[in-house]
């Protein structure tokens, strides 16, 4: 089966760009395929069956992991399948895990306090580190809204409120 993607690299490397040059530094690894994914999260991270399941629940849509400095997107667990909506959700997840790699490398004292939190986990919405993410990924959302429409070739009516 021909897995065709939802959002190409070059259209995800275009709307990075628009970020300041401190986003840049770290890898970004989009996932169109589960087993793909399973396979990279057992050999690179850990087999964490709980954790994992989030994942395929469709309970979260990205990560960063720091140690190896790489933002992880599986878009396999997004719910909305419409193209246009999983492209923008797709660098709503990119900035809001691309500032926690700000966080981890600018602001390390903040990005320690926090643990792992998954979007359903009670404390996830208090918790600052998650506040900020989204505060930032809304904001570059809203301000680059027109670059990344005609990156991404969508042009809705859209502003983002995190």
């Amino acid at each position: 089966m021909k897995i065709i993607p939802y959002i190409t690299n070059e259209e995800i490397e275009e709307c990075r760009k628009l970020l300041h040059e401190d986003y840049q530094d770290c890898k970004v690894r989009i996932y169109h395929n589960r087993i793909k994914f399973l396979i990279d999260y057992i050999i690179k991270i850990a087999f964490e069956p709980s954790e994992l399941m989030n994942y395929f629940k469709c309970a979260s849509t990205g990560f960063y992991h720091p140690s190896l400095n790489e933002v992880w997107i599986p878009i396999f667990s997004y719910r909305n399948k419409n193209p246009r909506y999983v492209k923008l959700e797709v660098i709503l997840t990119l900035y809001h895990e691309l500032r926690h790699h700000y966080q981890w490398n600018k602001k390390p004292k903040l990005a320690q306090k926090r643990g792992v939190l998954n979007v359903k986990d009670k404390g996830y919405s208090a918790d600052p580190t998650e506040r900020d993410a989204n505060r930032f990924a809304s904001r570059m959302i809203n301000k680059y809204k027109d670059e990344i429409s005609n990156i991404l070739n969508v042009y809705p009516e859209w502003y983002v409120d995190l």
